[in-house]
């Protein structure tokens, strides 16, 4: 479809649908930044772009295609046309901003710092040398000595909720045997002096091997790090299987809130 199109700079910086009649072959598109109105030819045969203009003559049309005949300078033979448009801009609009709050948990404890735990076997009773290679080669039935801790700018202190070996180096690999379960040790050989106020905690039990197996096992442990001031941490409560644990918790709560 050819077509002339004239386009004047507006101010107004909100985008309008269009508005006019295509089935006249006249259409209108209020624009952002300019309005555009445009003529279909083949609907208006007589008209001359180079008579189109807007109230202010130096506004003018231009047109996709030269097609017009020549007039005379004195008369004329084409119509007067005038085609009142117009523009209709909202002066209001409401935009918005998709915001997602943040969830912030806080556990019951807050604090600064860097918290790094440590495992190691030492070499003696005295806990003055770690072993810094792995793995570490023991004889059946001799001590091995072990020592974990917890190492912050806050005020912790640090326990072994469960330890145990393992054939795989991960945690929850078999098969396995249970050294400290619950804070509670499991093996008859296992010896450790529990503080709940330390950051540092050893413990030695003597060397063993899966059976029928002389391969290499790892030691895990679970550890835990709590408040040194809290008196009703879990670090506090030491040796407690689950299901101690909960009642001492229950009664706490009784205490509490019973008259």
């Amino acid at each position: 479809m050819e077509s002339w199109i004239k386009s004047v700079q507006i101010i107004f910086p909100f985008i309008l649908s269009a508005f006019g009649s295509e089935e006249l072959g006249v259409s209108v598109t209020c624009g952002s930044q300019e309005i555009q109105v445009s003529f279909d030819k083949g609907s208006f045969p007589s008209l001359d772009a180079s008579h189109l203009h807007l109230l202010d003559p130096s506004c003018k049309a231009t047109e996709t295609e030269s097609h017009a005949e020549p007039i005379d300078s004195v008369i004329t033979r084409e119509h007067d046309f005038e085609l009142p448009f117009k523009c209709n801009y909202s002066r209001k609009d409401i935009p918005n901003l998709d915001v997602l709050p943040r969830r912030r948990s806080l556990p019951p404890l807050e604090r600064q710092g860097n918290l790094t735990f440590r495992f190691e076997i030492y070499r003696s009773s005295a806990y003055a040398s770690p072993h810094t290679s792995y793995p570490v080669q023991v004889t059946l039935n001799e001590d091995m000595y072990l020592r974990y801790s917890v190492e912050s700018s806050a005020d912790l202190v640090v326990m072994a909720l469960n330890c145990k070996a393992t054939n795989g180096s991960r945690f929850y690999s078999g098969p396995e045997y249970s050294i400290i379960q619950d804070g509670c040790p499991m093996d008859k050989t296992l010896e450790q002096s529990y503080d709940p106020y330390s950051s540092s905690q050893t413990f030695r039990l003597r060397a063993f091997r899966f059976l029928n197996d002389y391969d290499s096992f790892y030691l895990h442990c679970e550890l835990l790090a709590c408040d040194r001031d809290s008196e009703k941490s879990r670090c506090r409560q030491g040796c407690s299987p689950p299901e101690i644990w909960m009642k001492r918790q229950l009664k706490s709560v009784v205490d509490t809130t019973g008259p």
